[in-house]
């Protein structure tokens, strides 16, 4: 099985690394939102300013989310490519 095909099957059993990733895009393109709309309602600085920092801040956060079940998924990977040559191999 390819990581592709791995991938494909956890979002269909919605893992636990699918859910980060998912919950990291979600989490991020909240920041976005936060930062257009403080682009698009704030008239001074000072509040466009702090508008832009929570806003990134969102980002990050749902950034260091997907990155985290990047990882994870790449684990799972990696455990389950193991198990699968372990299987293969023929000890008699």
């Amino acid at each position: 099985m390819t990581k592709r095909e791995f991938r494909k099957k956890c979002k269909r059993e919605k893992s636990t690394s699918y859910q980060l990733i998912l919950s990291g895009t979600i989490v991020s393109l909240a920041g976005l939102v936060v930062v257009l709309l403080t682009l698009f309602t704030q008239d001074t600085f000072a509040n466009q300013i702090f508008g832009f920092t929570i806003g990134l801040t969102i980002s990050l956060v749902g950034m260091g989310l997907d990155i985290a079940g990047e990882v994870w998924l790449s684990q799972e990977f990696k455990k389950y490519k193991g198990e699968s040559i372990a299987d293969q191999i023929d000890y008699s």
